[in-house]
Parts: structure tokens; C-alpha cells; sequence
């Protein structure tokens, strides 16, 4: 079986499904008769009915079929991030579970993709067919939501919320890493960091019917997407310090994927430096037995980004200015794409990262009641834990403290990482594939030196 894997997924289709007991039999036969070749990894989000019991029996006889089953509320972004890293296809299509756009539809913007990175398919573009429309309420707010984002993001689209869509794998990889867009505003959320990417995608006129019996409740979905779309328009403007303020008035749940959590690291010394403190040491220790865990620690030390010298002013001076340069290069280069910053502060000295990022902070000093008030957010601890277990525990905790993240596993499975009632880390399991299905391993931890990685950015 894995050798037809194997040869066969250059195409794979997501397909994220909420309570679709009564159309997603229908629906996956569609796919498989118009793309008998193409993997299909259905993720069930939150299903209370009979959909996960209806992929079992189905993936019993189809060998190119995978799933996942998420207890938890991730909404159709989080659905199709996690099924985008569970196929394995060059190319990577999503279509709703409703059968709208037919299976046959999906195949031709296969042919149509060319040597475009995506094509979306369009029910407002001239040439399209649709053949049952949607009610009046519905395509107002339609062409509303359409004007709104063309004005927020300069995107040329007539039709973003349109459910079928075909990327190649290497385009979107990158893009997929920064959509945090958890609700049916995912669409829009990936389609702006393509096109902050500058990657080309085209808009295909579609043939499309709308479907009876969608649990889609317009009066609670119309609202979120509109504060969604505002959240993602203030990320990226000198107003992002207030979408934390946003979240939380508008009850957002951005969810970020992740195959592994970036944490910046910032100390005085770097690893294998001889002249590390204690506190520096016990953490570069216990990091190293994190072994096949899910983060990437990147450290920026002081004497790295500084030419030492001799003679002790000069050397103190030069370490000044190093903290005065971080901020200027975490801005231009390293603001996105680190889920957490940790300081290791052994003398009192710190980096100030409060003023110039808005990423959670866990700060390991025996010194903590000597920092400012600047600090009273962050998560504070006089000592590093001594086992790798505990530290990933305080890790995730301060992770969290920016939203849940759903995260790979070193065996390939994925978890919901969210805080709990009783402001606990919670760990929700998400993928149930059918047994014999390998779906990838991890790396193990890397230590990545900064300057290295900001010369592959």
C-alpha cells in the first residue's frame, strides 16, 4: 500500500467537515470517481453526529483515503491547516464537504493551474455557472464582505469565499506557517499572505449549486468574520498592539500550526560558550533533552552580536549596543515568526523585548524582583527546571498566553495545545488516521545561532 502512496498522491483534497453525516458519503464518492488517483484526508472538526463513524467504514476500502477527528473547535482554518500537513501531495486542493462545486469541476482546475502557485474558483466571475443561487440575504452580504476586503487588502478577487482551491505544496508552505485565521475567514487570511509572498494565483469562473443543509449560522458568522478580517488588517500595521485588546473584546480564537514552535532565545552567552552562567547553563542543558520534541530554540547572544574585546569597557559598551541593535533587527526580519521569547537574564540585565514585541515572554532570572514594571506580564521563573518534561510545561504554558497552537508530534500525530478553565495547559490529542497510514516524523531540536538563521531569511 504505501508503494501506490507513494507514486500515486501528486494530488491531495482536504476536505474539512463539521456534521456532515448526510452528504460527505456522497461527497467523497464524487471525489473519488473524478479523481480515482488523488489522496483525500478529510478533517472532522467537532463532529457530534455520525461522521467520523461514516470515514471509518469508508477508509476500510479506500487505501489513498486519510482523516483526522479534532474534538476540539479549531473552526475550517484550523481544519485545513492541519489536513494540508497531513497530505502529501505536490499539489494541495480544499473543497467544502457540501458538494457545491462538483468533483468534476475540482478536476479541471487541476488542468487549469499550469504553472500558476493557485487557482480559486469563482461563482461571481464573468463565465461562471451557478446553478441553484443563494438567497438574497445571503449574496448581499456576499458582495459586502467582497468589497470589504478588496478595500482592507487590495486583493483583485471577486470571489474569495468560493470553497474549491488548488495551490502547489511549495507555494503555500510558507504562507501556511502565518495564517492564524481560525474561522470561514481563513480563505482571506491565506490568500493576503500569498500575495504578500508575491505568489500567483488566479481566478477561475466556476460551476457551482448551492446545497441545502448548511449548519452555517449567518447571524453568529458575519459578526466574527468582519472582526477577523479587522484583526488581520491591524497585524500587519503600525496598529498591531491592539489586536491582543481585539481578541479578547471580540471573543477571536486565532489558532496557529505548527509542525514545530519557534522560541527566541536571548542570554549572554551562547551554548557552547565557556564562559556561560549557571542559569544559562541548566537551560541549554535541559533543552538538549528535549530530544524529538516539538521546538526549535534560535539563541542570539550578546557576545555574538558584539566584537569582544580585550579590555573590559570597551567589551561592556559593545554589549550595550548589541541590546540596542536587536530591536531594530527583531523588527525587520524576526517579528513573525518566532511563537515565544525567552530571556535569560543571570545578572540583572535584560533585553526590554516588552517595548518591541508583542509575543509572550518567559524570563529565567534569580534576580526577577529587581525588573521593571514593563515586565509584569511576562512569566517570570528564578530557576530552570530540571527535567525536559517540566520545561516543555512552562514553555507551553507561556506559548499559549498568545492562543492555542495546534502542534505536530514527534510520531506524526497532532495536538491542540489551549489554556484551560483553571488557566492550565491542555492537550487535546486530533489525529486519528487509519492504522498503517505513515504520516511523517520530526526532527529532532535544533539550536540555531541567529545570525545563521537571518542569512537564510
Amino acid at each position: 500500500m504505501h508503494q501506490l502512496v507513494e507514486r500515486t498522491t501528486w494530488l491531495s483534497v482536504i476536505v474539512p467537515a463539521h456534521n456532515e453525516e448526510h452528504r460527505i458519503q456522497r461527497t467523497l464518492a464524487d471525489l473519488r470517481s473524478a479523481l480515482p488517483t488523488a489522496e483525500i484526508c478529510v478533517v472532522a472538526n467537532n463532529c457530534t453526529d455520525r461522521t467520523v463513524e461514516i470515514l471509518r467504514g469508508i477508509a476500510l476500502h479506500d487505501p489513498l483515503l486519510t482523516f483526522a477527528d479534532i474534538p476540539a473547535v479549531v473552526g475550517k482554518g484550523g481544519a485545513v491547516r492541519v489536513g494540508f500537513n497531513l497530505a502529501r501531495g505536490d499539489v494541495v486542493a480544499f473543497v467544502d464537504a457540501d458538494g457545491a462545486t462538483p468533483a468534476e469541476e475540482l478536476r479541471r482546475l487541476v488542468d487549469v493551474l499550469g504553472n500558476a502557485d493557485g487557482v480559486i474558483a469563482s461563482r461571481w466571475k464573468k463565465g461562471a455557472i451557478v446553478e441553484t443561487q443563494q438567497s438574497l440575504k445571503r449574496r448581499i452580504l456576499s458582495r459586502g464582505f467582497n468589497y470589504l476586503i478588496r478595500v482592507l487588502f487590495k486583493l483583485p478577487y471577486c470571489d474569495t469565499q468560493c470553497g474549491a482551491k488548488i495551490f502547489k505544496r511549495s507555494a503555500i508552505q510558507d504562507a501556511m506557517e502565518s495564517v492564524e485565521t481560525s474561522d470561514f475567514s481563513f480563505d482571506v487570511d491565506l490568500l493576503y499572505q500569498l500575495r504578500r509572498l508575491d505568489k500567483c494565483v488566479k481566478e477561475e469562473p466556476s460551476h457551482w449549486a448551492d446545497r441545502a443543509g448548511s449548519s452555517v449560522d449567518v447571524k453568529t458568522a458575519v459578526p466574527r468574520m468582519f472582526a477577523s478580517m479587522v484583526r488581520l488588517r491591524l497585524k500587519y500595521s503600525p496598529f498591531r498592539f491592539v489586536v491582543p485588546l481585539l481578541d479578547r473584546l471580540a471573543k477571536l480564537k486565532p489558532i496557529a500550526a505548527r509542525r514545530t514552535l519557534d522560541v527566541l532565545v536571548l542570554s549572554e552567552h551562547s551554548p557552547h560558550s565557556a564562559a556561560t552562567s549557571v542559569i544559562e547553563h541548566e537551560f541549554f542543558e535541559t533543552c538538549s533533552k528535549l530530544r524529538g520534541e516539538r521546538y526549535r530554540f534560535t539563541y542570539c547572544a550578546a557576545a555574538a552580536l558584539s566584537a569582544d574585546r580585550v579590555e573590559k569597557g570597551a567589551l561592556v559598551k559593545r554589549r550595550r549596543l548589541a541590546r540596542l541593535r536587536l530591536p531594530f533587527l527583531y523588527l525587520s526580519t524576526l517579528k513573525d515568526r518566532f511563537d515565544c521569547v525567552i530571556e535569560l537574564s543571570p545578572t540583572g540585565r535584560l533585553w526590554w523585548t516588552p517595548l518591541f514585541s508583542l509575543k509572550p515572554k518567559l524570563v529565567f532570572s534569580p534576580l526577577r524582583d529587581r525588573l521593571p514594571a514593563i515586565y509584569g506580564k511576562t512569566r517570570l521563573a528564578r530557576a530552570v527546571p530540571s527535567t525536559a518534561m517540566d520545561l516543555a510545561e512552562l514553555i507551553d504554558a507561556t506559548i499559549i498566553r498568545g492562543g492555542p497552537r495546534l502542534c505536530a508530534q514527534a510520531d506524526g500525530s497532532w495536538i491542540l495545545i489551549e489554556r484551560g478553565n483553571d488557566l492550565s495547559v491542555r492537550r487535546l490529542p486530533l489525529l486519528l488516521a487509519p492504522e498503517g497510514v505513515n504520516v511523517g516524523t520530526l526532527p529532532s531540536i535544533r539550536l540555531e545561532p541567529l545570525r545563521d538563521t537571518v542569512e537564510r531569511v
